[in-house]
């Protein structure tokens, strides 16, 4: 997937207009070695049964974007995807209010590229919209860091795979072309890697076997989430926040670009700048 470059934040444009279809034609996603995966399950009520997985494109985009403080926003085809009608359905019209509805981003570069060393992880944590409020996440060497890439991998994998596994039909369900509804019971799931997954995707129960937070990797889905970056035996670096509005569509805003309110504050301050150097002028 493409993101385009269009200024200071970036807006993934998820909502769609049509109505959940339960594919049976489709077989595999579109996945690649270092693209971003959406999760969003809910920890109880309705639609704790299922997980719903977005593909966010590849981490190169959002790396990019935090060099160059740019807006990135998704290409046409996530944009057909019916984000907003699959979680309204999934979880109730009430999803965007739900305090036990949780999103994570998560991702991983297995093997060497994008300016990346192998085994390269990608991981959110819990953060307070506008603020990075996060503590980073521990930092590992490769042998540290390789079981857990696995798990990662092993979830990207599957959500690859689409519907269709050996020739048969499993319990996901695409919607477009890189989204999926799948069984939290289901092999590989996104809920068996998360606190109280199985005990071979999240051992100790620890998400991942490796993010020892209460939250792990995840966040309500009306607050906000931090993207570290997390190369072998180098410190985790945030490159920014992830959100999601109401209307289902995700922001990614790069770290060290300023929020609209900052914004306002410093055009004032030109301007008041500006008024005093032309009434010093007139003296």
């Amino acid at each position: 997937m493409n993101l385009k470059s269009l200024g200071t934040s970036a807006l993934l444009a998820l909502a769609g207009a049509v109505a959940l279809v339960p594919s049976t034609s489709m077989a595999a996603l579109s996945y690649s070695d270092g693209d971003l995966l959406l999760g969003i399950r809910a920890l109880g009520g309705q639609g704790s049964t299922s997980d719903y997985l977005v593909n966010l494109g590849s981490i190169s985009q959002y790396l990019t974007a935090n060099t160059n403080d740019t807006i990135l926003t998704l290409d046409t085809e996530i944009s057909n995807t019916t984000v907003a009608s699959d979680l309204s359905t999934l979880f109730g019209s009430n999803w965007a209010s739900r305090s036990d509805l949780v999103f994570s981003i998560t991702g991983t570069k297995f093997s060497a590229g994008l300016t990346l060393p192998n085994r390269t992880m990608f991981a959110s944590r819990a953060s307070t919209p506008g603020a990075h409020t996060s503590l980073p996440w521990d930092q590992g060497s490769v042998n540290t860091y390789n079981p857990v890439v696995g798990r990662l991998q092993a979830e990207g994998i599957r959500f690859g795979q689409g519907t269709d596994i050996n020739g048969t039909q499993n319990p996901q369900t695409e919607s477009g072309a890189f989204s999926l509804i799948q069984a939290t019971a289901g092999s590989n799931s996104h809920a068996s890697y998360q606190p109280g997954g199985t005990a071979t995707n999240a051992p100790g129960n620890i998400a991942y076997g490796y993010f020892a937070d209460p939250l792990g990797v995840e966040n309500a889905i009306n607050s906000a989430n931090d993207l570290y970056v997390m190369r072998p035996s180098t410190a985790p670096e945030v490159i920014g926040q992830f959100t999601i509005a109401p209307n289902a569509t995700v922001t990614f805003t790069p770290d060290g670009v300023p929020e609209p309110s900052t914004f306002t504050a410093i055009a004032g301050g030109v301007a008041l700048l500006g008024v005093l150097r032309r009434r010093k002028t007139a003296r």
